[in-house]
């Protein structure tokens, strides 16, 4: 891939440039590597990623977005509680970020 690079700047020793029509051109031809982890949605004008699994069609059941066997997956909520261990709880838990914001979250227990 032949990318425009930053080129010195006339007149100076230490400053670099590139012109922003450059630059575009430049964002243009990436792409991001496919990893199995997500999917690219390529439109005319651009791509977007899409970090989570195509949503299950709409049902009567509960699903939670979860891991299963290293990948991201909907699973409806019985089959997530079937499949915890003897002992193990699972709850709403309450998170808080750093900058104040929260969020209810599906999860185990804090242990």
């Amino acid at each position: 891939m032949n990318l425009i690079e930053f080129a010195p700047k006339a007149g100076t020793q230490d400053a670099y440039s590139i012109r922003a029509n450059d630059l575009d051109s430049n964002f243009r031809k990436l792409r991001p590597v496919h990893n199995g982890q997500y999917g690219i949605d390529e439109k005319p004008n651009g791509w977007s990623l899409n970090v989570f699994p195509q949503l299950p069609e709409k049902s009567s059941i509960s699903q939670a977005l979860a891991y299963k066997d290293g990948t991201k997956t909907w699973i409806s909520i019985s089959d997530l509680l079937s499949e915890l261990a003897d002992g193990d709880r699972i709850a709403v838990q309450e998170i808080e970020r750093c900058d104040g914001k929260k969020m209810k979250v599906l999860g185990t227990v804090w242990y």
